[in-house]
C-alpha cells in the first residue's frame, strides 16, 4: 500500500524527462509532488505556501537556479530550497550558502534528492530557536572554510603544499587524525595497486585518503562529536562536511579530481551514507577504496567497539560490513591481501 502524503515538494524543472523521474521518487517516498516548468508558476505557488520543499533544477525562464531559489524564499521565508547544480559546477559554494538553501549535484539519484528533502523538511519542522543555531553553525563553520581557503591561496600553492598545510590543519583540530589518515591512505592504495589501478588514478586516491575527513576538522566545536548524539538540524548540518570541504579543494591547484573522491568518501554501498546518499556503482571506485581502508583502520587501531572487546577479530568486523558500508568485491580483495599479509609474517 502506498504511503499518505504528509507533504508537498515543489519541482521546478523545465525538463518534462527529468521532471517526472523526480516526481517519482518524491511520490514513491509518500509525498505529493507539485510539477512546474516555469518560474511564474512556482513562485505564485510559493506565494501561496503551498509547498513544504522546492526543488529548483537548471535555468528556467530567465532565472538562474541560485535567483529563483532566492525569489521563493522571498515569497515564503521558511521553504528550504534544493537547488541541483551541475557536475563540477559551483553555484553558492561554501561561500554563498544560507539557512536553508542546500545545492545537490547532477546527475541526480533517488538517493541524493531524497536524502535532501528530508533535511530540508527537518528544517522546515524545526523550531525558531533550532534554526537559529544552524545559521550561527552554519556561518562558523563557512567562515572556518573560507580562511582557510585564503590562507592558502595567500601565498604560491603547489599540489605537495596544499596537502602538507591541510594534514597540519586536520591534526591541529583533531589530535590523531592525521595518523589515521596516513593509515588509510597506506592501505587504500595497496588496495588499488591490488586491483590493477594506474598509477596516476593511485596518487589520486592516496591523496583524497589523506584527506577524506577534512571537512570534519572544519566543523565548529558543538559539531565535533559523533553523529548520533547531535541534535537533529546540528546533524543536518555536520553530514554536509564532505560538500564543504569538496567545494575548498576543487578550485585548488592539482585537487579537482581529489575533491571528487573526498565528496564521496563517506558514502555507504547500501546508499545510506552522505552526503548524496550514492549506493552500489554510482559511489566513485576511489572513494569506495577509501570507505574499505577507512574501516579497516578504525576497527583495528582502537576503535571503541573494538577496544570494548579487546578479543574481537577485525577482519570479520571489515566482512561483516560487506554489502551494507562496504563495496563486497573490495572487501574480498582487501581480505586477501591481509591473509597474504598474515601469511608473510609467520
Amino acid at each position: 500500500m502506498r504511503p499518505v502524503a504528509t507533504h508537498q515538494v515543489l519541482v521546478v524543472e523545465s525538463d518534462l524527462a527529468r521532471q517526472h523521474a523526480v516526481a517519482r521518487w518524491i511520490e514513491g517516498a509518500g509525498y505529493d509532488c507539485l510539477p512546474v516548468s516555469v518560474a511564474d508558476e512556482a513562485l505564485a505557488l510559493a506565494q501561496e505556501e503551498e509547498a513544504d520543499v522546492a526543488i529548483v533544477s537548471g535555468s528556467i525562464d530567465a532565472w538562474t537556479p541560485a535567483h529563483l531559489a532566492h525569489a521563493l524564499q522571498s515569497r515564503d521565508a521558511d521553504l528550504p530550497v534544493i537547488v541541483v547544480r551541475a557536475a563540477g559546477e559551483t553555484i553558492g559554494g561554501f561561500r554563498g550558502r544560507r539557512g536553508a538553501v542546500e545545492e545537490i549535484e547532477a546527475p541526480l539519484t533517488r538517493g541524493s534528492v531524497m536524502g535532501a528533502v528530508q533535511r530540508a523538511l527537518e528544517w522546515r519542522e524545526a523550531t525558531a530557536d533550532q534554526r537559529a543555531r544552524y545559521r550561527e553553525l552554519e556561518r562558523a563553520l563557512f567562515t572556518q572554510a573560507s580562511l582557510v581557503r585564503e590562507a592558502c591561496l595567500s601565498e604560491p600553492s603547489t599540489e605537495a603544499g596544499l596537502t602538507e598545510a591541510f594534514t597540519a590543519f586536520l591534526d591541529r583540530r583533531l589530535p590523531g587524525a592525521a595518523g589515521h589518515a596516513a593509515r588509510v591512505r597506506t592501505i587504500a592504495v595497496d588496495l588499488a595497486h591490488a586491483i590493477g589501478m594506474a598509477e596516476g588514478a593511485r596518487h589520486v586516491v592516496g591523496l583524497a585518503a589523506t584527506l577524506h575527513d577534512l571537512g570534519l576538522a572544519l566543523l565548529p566545536q558543538p559539531l565535533r562529536q559523533p553523529m548520533d548524539a547531535l541534535p537533529t538540524l546540528d546533524r543536518v548540518l555536520a553530514l554536509r562536511h564532505p560538500d564543504v570541504v569538496s567545494d575548498l579543494l576543487a578550485p585548488m591547484p592539482g585537487l579537482s579530481e581529489v575533491a571528487t573522491l573526498v565528496r564521496a568518501a563517506h558514502e555507504r554501498f547500501d546508499g545510506r551514507g552522505h552526503p548524496r546518499g550514492l549506493s552500489g556503482l554510482e559511489i566513485p571506485m576511489g572513494a569506495r577504496l577509501i570507505a574499505v581502508a577507512c574501516a579497516v583502520d578504525r576497527l583495528a587501531t582502537g576503535d571503541a567497539a573494538r577496544a570494548a572487546d579487546p578479543g574481537s577479530d577485525p577482519a570479520a568486523a571489515v566482512q561483516a560490513l560487506a554489502g551494507t558500508a562496504l563495496d563486497p568485491d573490495l572487501v574480498r580483495v582487501w581480505l586477501r591481501l591481509a591473509d597474504r599479509a598474515a601469511l608473510g609474517a609467520r
